[in-house]
């Protein structure tokens, strides 16, 4: 349910009653050599399009390789780790966040190494690399190639998490797409991303920066933090908020002011058994980039669990 407030139209209000129509199938296997093999594959509604599909082999001691079919890599699985009891600040608002795009460029058609993870006294670094031979382009069915888009060539990228005994997760990842033309001064795309959280007994607080480079003017800076906080094993709340500035020093218009657009968000989730009850409510202020403009998002759900 949706409801507009300052800068928008009678016409923005609204609310409605939907159901999830998503439809998933996943399945595992071991080969002989202690290899394993896992997919999925998610359809949307009408079985029309896929939104969601990757398969996993599994090496043992040489890590993992991925095959990104629609979704996934290791750089994208970081766009937002912002602590939350359910969904992030970016979601469903009236902002197009450009900081969670990072790595979404090469989750489509690309593959994944992810090396064995490194264990130091009970500390753990996760490393993974993305390659992507026509970013920007969707994937194809069996047998099919991809040919490079217009504007980009190849996309690679690095994402790496580090865990530690005393509550602190650190994470970064970088990718970078190469430009074919570098007309007009353009050059590659680059996107870099970074955050830490800690948890203390319930509570967990996180902070995260974005930075998104199109290579083509204007770039895109943002920070957000949030606060977690499991009240029991059943009853979860948090606060999160992100704020996005777009940097016009580099543009078209290099005398201009920079742009801002805030985006906050409170969660509760619940669950007593087989259901659970969560519920969001958001607020974004001067959406992409405008001023004076204010919008409000609150959604709840129920599931149950067979």
């Amino acid at each position: 349910m949706k409801k507009g407030d300052s800068g928008k139209a009678a016409s923005d209000h609204g609310s409605g009653f939907s159901t999830d129509t998503a439809l998933t199938f996943s399945g595992s296997t071991e080969l002989d050599n202690g290899w394993t093999v896992s997919g999925f594959i998610t359809q949307v509604e009408g079985m029309a399009s896929v939104s969601s599909s990757q398969m996993t082999i599994g090496m043992g001691s040489m890590g993992k390789l991925k095959i990104n079919r629609v979704g996934g890599g290791a750089v994208n699985a970081l766009d937002d780790k912002l602590p939350s009891a359910w969904e992030e600040a970016s979601d469903n608002s009236a902002h197009d966040f450009l900081g969670e795009d990072i790595g979404s460029a090469n989750d489509d058609g690309a593959i994944t190494y992810h090396l064995p993870e490194l264990d130091i006294q009970g500390n753990t670094i996760n490393i993974g690399i993305d390659y992507d031979p026509a970013s920007g382009v969707a994937a194809g069915g069996t047998g099919s190639t991809q040919t490079q888009g217009k504007t980009y060539g190849t996309g690679t990228g690095v994402a790496v998490q580090v865990g530690t005994t005393v509550g602190l997760s650190l994470y970064a990842g970088a990718d970078m797409n190469e430009r074919h033309s570098t007309a007009n001064r353009a050059k590659d795309q680059f996107n870099v991303t970074g955050g830490a959280a800690y948890s203390y007994g319930p509570v967990t607080v996180g902070y995260q920066e974005w930075y998104n480079d199109a290579g083509a003017g204007d770039h895109t800076t943002a920070d957000g933090i949030s606060i977690a906080f499991a009240v029991n094993e059943n009853l979860s709340v948090s606060y999160g908020n992100i704020e996005e500035t777009k940097n016009r020093n580099g543009g078209a218009v290099a005398a201009a002011a920079d742009l801002k657009s805030e985006m906050t968000a409170y969660n509760i989730a619940y669950s007593m058994g087989a259901i659970a009850v969560k519920a969001h409510h958001g607020k974004t202020d001067n959406a992409n980039f405008g001023t004076a403009t204010s919008a409000d998002m609150t959604e709840i759900s129920v599931s149950f669990a067979f």
